[in-house]
């Protein structure tokens, strides 16, 4: 009942080269295009999905793994921590009162290089990328 038919089809693709090979192009393209196009959009409708209040308990808890595990205190003098610091209440100072929910923490990681995170609870962490770019806003 058409099943022989569906099998013959299989058969002809299991013996042909060429259509071997159409059908592995065709499964890469359709693959690729999930992984640019779907993945962000399915991404993009998670993110909004999850409550405010979990995607900053998930922030919290990230940054305390992180600080457990690859960072460690800051190498950055007590003077230049104060000055970054002074820079940095400038930047809030010109953000409305709902978006000023960051706080500025100093450590090093030579696991992870110099980065930059920016979690929804508030945290910003960073090494010569951020300090270089408080240097920008002073000047």
């Amino acid at each position: 009942m058409g099943g022989g038919r569906f099998f013959s089809r299989v058969h002809r693709f299991e013996t042909s080269l060429k259509l071997a090979g159409l059908a592995l192009l065709l499964t890469g393209i359709v693959v690729l295009t999930f992984i640019r196009f779907a993945i962000p959009v399915l991404a993009e409708r998670m993110a909004y999905a999850i409550p405010p209040s979990a995607e900053i308990r998930m922030g919290e808890e990230a940054f305390a793994f992180l600080d457990r595990s690859v960072f460690t205190e800051t190498g950055l003098p007590e003077w230049r921590q104060n000055e970054v610091r002074g820079l940095f209440a400038r930047i809030l100072s010109g953000m409305s009162q709902d978006q000023r929910n960051y706080r500025l923490i100093f450590r090093e990681s030579n696991a992870l290089g110099p980065t930059r995170w920016r979690y929804r609870a508030g945290l910003l962490s960073s090494r010569m990328d951020l300090w270089n770019w408080l240097i920008r806003m002073r000047s």
